[in-house]
């Protein structure tokens, strides 16, 4: 799923500054890869089954998912 971020990040980001942006999207990335194990070892400690964790991912994938069709709208590039 996050191919089609970075497309859309280097469409969209004005040239100038495609760097920070781009830095940030990578962070915003990479605390999800920080984050996400804590929770799914949370969830496995507090309920002993994967279950749970499997619906926390299915369930965070749906929001991006509508996020994405919903929320995001047309893509064009920002112009500073």
């Amino acid at each position: 799923m996050s191919s089609s971020g970075w497309s859309v990040i280097l469409e969209v980001a004005p040239r100038s500054q495609l760097g920070l942006v781009s830095g940030l999207f990578s962070a915003s990335a990479n605390l999800s890869g920080i984050v996400t194990p804590l929770v799914i070892g949370a969830i496995l400690q507090a309920t002993g089954s994967f279950y749970g964790a499997l619906a926390f991912v299915g369930g965070i994938a749906l929001v991006g998912a509508l996020s994405w069709i919903f929320l995001i709208g047309d893509i064009r590039p920002i112009e500073i």
